[in-house]
C-alpha cells in the first residue's frame, strides 16, 4: 500500500522513486523488528546440575561487571581503602564479624578506633571496600599485607581509592617536544578545573 502526500515542488510519480537515483534508508528499529522468533529448540537454555536454567541476556550479563565493579554510595568525606585477597580467601564462606575484626588485627587497630568504620565486602570481585572517616584508620588499612582468619593467613593488598569518584587513564601519544607545563595546561583548563 502506497501513500501520497501532496507538497510545493515538482510533480513526480512514483515509478520516479524507484530509479537509480533514489535509495531506501532503514533505521535499526526497522531492522531490529525483522528477526524471526526463535524456537523452543533455539531458546538459550543451560543444564546446571538437574535444573535447567535460561542463560543470560547479552545486555544483562554487559550490566554485571559494571554493577560489581561499583562501590556503595558512602559519604563523601570519608576515606575508602580497597583490600584485594589471595592465597584462596573466598568472600562467600568468610563471616563477616569475623572478616571485620581481622581487618581491625592487620591494621593494628583497637576495636574503639574502627567503630565508625564500614567495611562491605563485594562477593563477586572477592574484595573489600573500607570506608572510614578518619584518616589515620586509612592509612592503617592501606598497609595491610595479610590478614588472618583463624589458623589460615592470607595474602592480601590494600590501596586507597581515588577520592571524589574521578576516573584513571593513561594518556598515550604525547608527544615528547611538549613540556610539562604545557601538557598540564592542555589537561587542566577552565572547562575542567579539577582533572589533576
Amino acid at each position: 500500500m502506497s501513500m501520497q502526500v501532496s507538497v510545493d515542488g515538482e510533480d513526480i510519480s512514483p515509478d520516479d522513486l524507484q530509479d537509480s537515483d533514489w535509495s531506501v534508508a532503514t533505521t535499526k528499529r526497522k531492522l531490529r523488528g525483522t528477526h524471526t522468533p526463535r524456537t523452543e529448540t533455539q531458546a538459550s537454555v543451560s543444564m546446571h546440575g538437574d535444573v535447567w536454567l535460561p542463560q543470560r541476556s547479552r545486555a544483562a550479563v554487559k550490566k554485571r561487571p559494571i554493577a560489581a565493579s561499583t562501590l556503595l554510595h558512602l559519604p563523601r568525606d570519608h576515606h575508602r581503602v580497597i583490600v584485594r585477597h589471595r592465597n584462596g580467601l573466598n568472600m562467600r564462606t568468610v563471616s563477616q564479624i569475623k572478616f571485620e575484626k581481622s581487618l581491625a588485627v592487620a591494621a593494628v587497630l583497637s576495636e574503639e578506633e574502627v567503630t565508625e568504620d564500614v567495611v562491605c565486602p563485594n562477593m563477586m570481585q572477592n574484595i573489600a571496600g573500607i570506608s572510614t572517616p578518619v584518616e589515620r584508620n586509612a592509612r592503617a588499612y592501606s598497609k595491610i599485607t595479610a590478614i588472618t582468619l583463624g589458623t589460615a593467613s592470607f595474602d592480601s593488598s590494600a590501596y586507597r581509592a581515588a577520592p571524589d569518584d574521578p576516573c584513571k587513564g593513561i594518556i598515550r601519544g604525547v608527544d615528547a617536544d611538549i613540556g610539562q607545563e604545557q601538557l598540564y595546561s592542555l589537561i587542566v583548563h577552565l572547562r575542567n578545573p579539577t582533572t589533576l
